[in-house]
């Protein structure tokens, strides 16, 4: 099954070779939030089948809130431009 999932932030360590991603996808029902990590071995989402594999579903402001937070444990977030592309999925 293919996602449609939208890369909100991507977060590199460890000289690039390992990862973590925050992803979004926008449904009917409302927008659902997951996370992926790994290294340079694999790509994002790869072990995800289904929305089930996402929290959600979530309504907008709740869903900019949980990315908020998840964002928040890496370093060099910029509030600014992660709040413009939330924006932009509304």
């Amino acid at each position: 099954m293919s996602l449609d999932i939208n890369m909100v932030e991507t977060f590199y360590t460890y000289m690039d070779y390992d990862w973590s991603v925050i992803g979004v996808i926008k449904a009917d029902d409302g927008y659902y939030v997951g996370t992926d990590d790994g290294c340079s071995c694999y790509r994002p989402w790869e072990n995800y089948e289904d929305v089930s594999d996402f929290v959600g579903p979530l309504p907008f402001d709740d869903m900019c809130e949980e990315v908020r937070s998840i964002a928040e444990m890496y370093q060099d977030v910029d509030r600014t431009e992660l709040d413009e592309y939330l924006g932009s999925l509304g």
